[in-house]
C-alpha cells in the first residue's frame, strides 16, 4: 500500500503546473511522457519527443534536449538542436557550437539555425570561424542568415566575404544579412553586388537590402 501511495504522489507532482517568471504554466500530462521518451531505446520515440518538446518551448525540457545533442542518431541531434533554438536558452550555446563540427550536414544546419534563433553574440566567433570551413552550401546559407539575425557589426566583414561565395543563394543570403546589420562598409559592398553580381537573384537581394537600410 505504501508503494502505491508513493507512485500516486509522484504522478501528482508531475502533473503540477510549472512555474515560470512567477506565473504558473500549465502543461498537459503528455508533456512529461515526452521527457521520458527522450530516454527511450526506440529511436523513433526519441525523434518524436525531440521534435514535440520544441512546440512547448518549456525550460524543463532543456536538460533532456541537451542530452539529445549527443544522441547517436542524426535526426535526434538535429531535432534537439531545433527545439533548443525555439526555447531560446543561452545554456545551449556552447553545446550547439560543438555541433558545427558534426559529421552530418543536417545536424550542422540545425545547430546553426538554433544559434541564430537564440541570437546571443557569444555565438558569433564560432559561426564566423565555421563559415570558410563549411563545405555544404545550405549550411553556409544558414550561417549567413544567423549572422544577420544576431546582427552585430562584428559580422559585417565575414558577410562581405560571403558575397563572393560560389553559391548564389549564399551570396543572396549574405546580402540580406548585411542589410539587417547595416553600416557604411555593408552599404558599399551591397552597392557593388547590386551592380556587378552575375546572378539576377543576388543583385535583386542586394538592391532590396539597400532599400531596407
Amino acid at each position: 500500500m505504501g508503494k502505491a501511495i508513493l507512485q500516486i504522489l509522484f504522478i501528482a507532482l508531475l502533473l503540477l503546473p510549472v512555474t515560470i517568471s512567477g506565473e504558473a504554466k500549465k502543461l498537459p500530462g503528455d508533456y512529461y511522457y515526452l521527457l521520458e521518451m527522450m530516454n527511450s531505446a526506440d529511436v523513433r520515440d526519441r525523434r518524436d519527443a525531440a521534435a514535440e518538446l520544441g512546440i512547448y518551448a518549456d525550460d524543463s525540457a532543456i536538460p533532456y534536449l541537451l542530452k539529445g545533442l549527443s544522441d547517436g542518431d542524426n535526426k535526434v541531434r538535429a531535432l534537439s538542436a531545433e527545439s533548443l533554438g525555439k526555447i531560446g536558452t543561452t545554456e545551449a550555446i556552447d553545446p550547439l557550437l560543438l555541433l558545427l563540427d558534426d559529421a552530418s550536414s543536417s545536424v550542422r544546419r540545425s545547430a546553426i539555425a538554433a544559434l541564430g534563433e537564440i541570437g546571443d553574440p557569444v555565438a558569433l566567433s564560432g559561426l564566423i570561424g565555421a563559415l570558410p570551413l563549411e563545405n555544404d552550401e545550405r549550411a553556409r546559407g544558414a550561417i549567413v542568415f544567423s549572422l544577420g539575425e544576431i546582427g552585430t557589426t562584428e559580422a559585417v566583414q565575414p558577410l562581405i566575404g560571403a558575397l563572393n561565395d560560389s553559391d548564389r543563394w549564399v551570396r543572396a543570403g549574405a546580402a540580406k544579412a548585411l542589410g539587417k546589420v547595416g553600416g557604411t562598409d555593408a552599404r558599399n559592398a551591397l552597392e557593388d553586388t547590386a551592380a556587378n553580381d552575375p546572378e539576377e537573384v543576388v543583385r535583386k537581394f542586394a538592391k532590396e537590402a539597400l532599400e531596407d537600410m
